[in-house]
């Protein structure tokens, strides 16, 4: 998964802050369940669905 597929451009959230280091690794970190996306959470080991502010906050602990 893509997290620019996850956050659209020009809206609250914005990907241009973050390392190609980090968003790879939070991209790594994507799965489907349930039709749904989750993100393996890097600090607290569980899935967490992939909103558009989770995935800022886990680029910020990446």
């Amino acid at each position: 998964m893509n997290l620019s597929q996850l956050i659209k451009s020009g809206g609250k959230y914005d990907l241009t802050t973050f390392s190609e280091e980090s968003i790879d690794r939070v991209e790594k970190k994507i799965f489907e369940k349930n039709k749904k996306f989750f993100v393996k959470c890097l600090k607290r080991k569980s899935d967490i669905q992939a909103k558009p502010e989770e995935i800022e906050r886990q680029l910020y602990t990446a």
